[in-house]
């Protein structure tokens, strides 16, 4: 591969913000897979704010960090993330907030992982994966205009040969606890 000490990297093409895989197919309900977020041909970033949404009831994220409260996604490279002012995932609500900067006065150059983050498949269905704000500033603060973005998708289940036609019915009863179950305990 290349060098990873090159001093100057080389952009060669439009910004791009796109997710690799952008698209997770057929995955089975309990797995797995992980997915990076990448920033390509950037100049002079130096701070970075993204809100990926998804569909709660399909996908949860997994906790990147166990040590801290809530559920944190992997911080990448792109920019460094020396102050992070922001890094969360809600899976009630459905989206990723990840707000980070590199040093004050410094920016990034070039293509790299921005963060990556591990998918759980909750449900025979599907997501998008989609980024719903993008916000790039440079050293000075001053916003840097976004990148296209490539949205991913998620499919789960579906594949399975022994059971080609799965009733969503079904699966949405076990995949969703009854909330209007009343404990046998309550006073009538």
């Amino acid at each position: 591969g290349e060098p990873t000490s090159t001093p100057t990297p080389v952009i060669s093409g439009p910004p791009l913000l796109l997710l690799e895989p952008s698209v997770v197919l057929g995955f089975a309900v309990g797995e797995t897979r992980q997915v990076q977020v990448l920033l390509e041909n950037i100049e002079g970033l130096r701070e970075l704010e993204l809100h990926i949404s998804f569909e709660g009831r399909y996908i949860e994220i997994e906790d990147a960090n166990p040590d801290m409260e809530g559920i944190q996604i992997e911080p990448g490279q792109m920019p460094a993330p020396i102050q992070v002012m922001e890094n969360r995932a809600d899976n009630q609500a459905g989206f990723i907030v990840y707000h980070i900067a590199q040093e004050e006065g410094t920016s990034a150059r070039g293509s790299g992982v921005v963060a990556t983050f591990t998918l759980r498949a909750l449900a025979e269905g599907g997501s998008p994966l989609q980024f719903t704000i993008v916000k790039l500033y440079d050293a000075n603060g001053e916003p840097i205009t976004a990148p296209e973005q490539i949205d991913g998708l998620v499919t789960i289940g579906g594949g399975s040969a022994a059971d080609p036609k799965p009733t969503a019915e079904a699966t949405d009863e076990s995949a969703e606890p009854n909330a209007t179950e009343i404990p046998t305990t309550a006073p009538v």
